[in-house]
């Protein structure tokens, strides 16, 4: 809120009548805050501020902000007000001349003291929820909102699961869709063409990627792209655009991977929303990142990567299509399918014949 002094001076420029000036200088001076807590009592001058939802303060606001918009600025300069939010758009043809009018702006009309100390330009700031770097790469705000995500994401994921005592995959999934989504999105019509910076992309993907893994009970080994890291399912309009930039890229990037074979397998095309009846063993095979001998190849516990029965490499889609060992399992399948088993088809049926293909060889 403006000092005893600025709010007076905006109004007397209005033509607010001396009694009423009079009234309001007697309002804002001389007053005192007091907090008591039982027996204690502090008390502190207070020369700026008014009481939360006051009547008056707006008004007051908006006097003083209105000395600041009906400054005379440069030639293609104006200044844009959201409540207590202020900006400064210059539009220039060079760099140079867009540096030139923005400083001598800032100068002009934003001489800013806290005490005897000059507030200065900073090299990043938030404007109504994203933070604005001077290059305009957005990377610390996309690097900010996972950072958020993920804390709360890793804290609802223990009260899902010691507290209230609910299955932790579907629980996981709402909270993806109407906590997490959200925040990663909120005013991505802003910074969403950064996308195709492989820095940002990598940080949203790391972020999906552990939310997907928690989702499905998938191991840690599983990538980003097999857990389904990716801004998916955005519903609302204003966060349409995001979804628009992503998926033709998630369905890129997911063509291009090689860290998830056995799961493009299953999955040709990026789904448009994760499955929340994902059990643990079904995941094991859906990723290949399980009791095969393969996986335990690649992580140095088995000399080799060859099924003990049939000699080739021993994957998923090994024992759904070819091991002996697995003919019952595989006998349910053809039921389901109505004949020799799709690995296209596979992820809709129901998941719980899966669990026979991860039981040890």
């Amino acid at each position: 809120m403006a000092s005893s002094r600025v709010a007076p001076l905006s109004l007397r420029q209005k033509g607010v009548p001396g009694y009423l000036l009079a009234t309001l200088k007697s309002y804002l001076t001389d007053r005192t805050v007091t907090y008591r807590d039982g027996s204690v009592e502090v008390s502190k001058a207070c020369t700026k501020g008014c009481p939360q939802g006051s009547v008056l303060g707006p008004t007051l606001w908006n006097s003083v902000l209105d000395m600041y918009l009906d400054s005379e600025l440069l030639p293609n300069t104006e200044t844009i007000a959201y409540a207590d939010d202020i900006a400064i758009v210059v539009r220039a043809r060079t760099r140079q001349e867009l540096r030139d009018h923005i400083r001598e702006s800032v100068e002009r009309v934003m001489k800013v003291r806290l005490g005897d100390s000059k507030v200065g330009i900073v090299s990043e700031m938030k404007y109504l929820g994203v933070i604005v770097d001077r290059k305009l790469n957005f990377h610390t705000h996309v690097r900010a909102v996972c950072e958020r995500a993920r804390k709360i994401v890793l804290a609802l994921r223990r009260k899902v699961h010691v507290t209230w005592d609910v299955p932790v995959g579907r629980s996981l999934h709402a909270i993806y869709k109407c906590g997490i989504l959200p925040i990663v999105a909120y005013a991505s019509e802003v910074w969403a063409h950064r996308l195709r910076v492989s820095r940002v992309r990598r940080m949203l993907l790391s972020l999906g990627g552990a939310v997907g893994r928690m989702i499905c009970g998938g191991y840690n080994s599983v990538s980003n792209e097999a857990a389904g890291g990716g801004i998916r399912k955005l519903k609302t309009p204003e966060r349409e655009y995001l979804h628009i930039m992503t998926l033709d890229r998630w369905q890129s990037r997911w063509d291009d991977s090689r860290g998830a074979p056995v799961t493009h397998s299953f999955f040709l095309n990026v789904p448009e929303a994760p499955r929340t009846e994902f059990t643990r063993l079904s995941t094991q095979v859906l990723s290949g990142h399980g009791p095969f001998v393969t996986h335990l190849h690649r992580i140095g516990k088995s000399n080799t990567g060859d099924c003990p029965t049939c000699g080739t490499l021993d994957d998923p889609i090994h024992r759904i299509l070819e091991c002996s060992t697995f003919d019952a399992e595989r006998d349910e399948l053809r039921v389901a399918l109505g004949g020799i088993p799709d690995l296209e088809r596979i992820p809709h049926i129901p998941l719980e014949l899966l669990h026979g293909f991860a039981r040890e060889p």
